[in-house]
């Protein structure tokens, strides 16, 4: 139910404890000696708990199968799944962590969402050899940063994109490192190291938010693949981009989530290096050049004759901006500092949520 209920929800009982629980509660309505009590079993001669067996009705037995079905990814992909729950103090809930001990003293836990596996942008990229770790974000030059790492790893065929092998996001393919491949113990060093270098490159959430509405209006079928792919159609509201800003609230992608949402709170004190896209020439160079791999990696090689740096001051790098800007209003804009604001309140990104300015003809 919507988290506004919880806190008028006085009574929370555990199946664990469903007998106990189930006495506290009858009582504490008044209908335990009436209705609890007695009156239940074959004879009507027991109390509801002892007609239960003494203990939950429908216990599987699943605690002595889960070593034989249950894995240490499997657990941590239940627990992420049910983070809410987790985290609701009504519930009080604890990660018990069935398959593998949590290890003490460590900032870095097994359910944290940068140490998950997942198809594209789940867990941070790394490279050992510049001691490097990367937070990669759709639409904030994700594809050309690959192209950075898997040149850095010396990959021959680092300039491909797209082909059966998904180059260069596929992280079964790529031929990368992510920080899921590295034991937690070591995982956590490497985040907490100042010898390590932890770096994301983020955009504007507005600016952000029209690159990916003109996208998404040029691939509409993504859309219907994504939020609703049992009754396709969803796409339509593509027309209205302030439906579709209510449908980013109930549909989660990578492309539109906030920046917040990339990972767990703890981790951006961790993070000395964030740059920008709206600058990325002059910040790519910088990030480069403090790990030692400006000359070698991207001062050259890059654009259609490599000789240019990896990222340059592009004039039409925000035409799809400008060619949502046509739809939009003083409805969506307050609606983006909603969906937005924990992005706006975060005060490592240090983004501001002043209305986008609306060129129209004749103004």
């Amino acid at each position: 139910m919507e988290p506004k209920y919880w806190k008028y929800i006085n009574f929370v009982g555990q199946m664990e404890n469903i007998n106990e629980d189930t006495e506290k509660l009858l009582k504490r309505v008044g209908a335990w000696e009436e209705y609890g009590e007695n009156g239940w079993g074959p004879n009507r001669d027991k109390s509801i708990n002892q007609a239960s067996g003494g203990s939950q009705s429908h216990k599987t037995g699943s605690s002595s199968k889960v070593y034989k079905w249950f894995t240490p990814e499997k657990e941590r992909l239940v627990e992420n799944f049910y983070i809410d729950d987790y985290e609701n103090p009504s519930f009080n809930f604890t990660i018990t962590n069935l398959t593998q001990p949590i290890i003490d003293g460590k900032i870095l836990k097994h359910n944290d969402t940068i140490y998950q596996h997942n198809d594209w942008d789940g867990a941070p990229i790394v490279v050992a050899r510049y001691k490097l770790i990367f937070f990669t974000i759709p639409k904030v030059g994700d594809t050309k940063w690959k192209q950075v790492f898997r040149r850095m790893e010396q990959h021959m065929d680092w300039k491909e994109v797209g082909g059966p092998k998904g180059l260069p996001h596929d992280p079964h393919q790529n031929g990368l490192r992510y920080l899921y491949d590295y034991s937690l113990e070591d995982a956590d060093a490497m985040m907490t190291s100042p010898e390590w270098t932890k770096a994301i490159f983020v955009r504007s959430p507005k600016d952000r938010f029209l690159s990916v509405y003109s996208q998404m209006n040029d691939h509409v079928a993504e859309i219907d693949q994504r939020c609703c792919p049992q009754n396709p159609g969803c796409s339509s509201i593509l027309k209205d981009m302030v439906q579709f800003i209510g449908l980013m609230k109930t549909c989660y992608s990578g492309h539109w989530a906030p920046y917040s949402e990339r990972f767990d709170e703890k981790w951006w004190n961790h993070i000395d290096f964030i740059g920008r896209l709206e600058t990325v020439d002059v910040d790519s160079e910088k990030l480069l050049r403090s790990i030692g791999a400006w000359e070698s990696i991207g001062k050259t090689g890059w654009g259609d004759h490599g000789n240019e740096a990896v990222f340059v001051k592009e004039e039409d790098a925000f035409q799809s901006v400008h060619e949502a800007l046509g739809r939009y209003t003083s409805q969506a804009d307050k609606l983006l500092n909603d969906y937005y604001k924990a992005d706006y309140e975060n005060p490592h990104l240090n983004f501001t949520s002043k209305m986008i300015y609306v060129m129209r003809s004749g103004h």
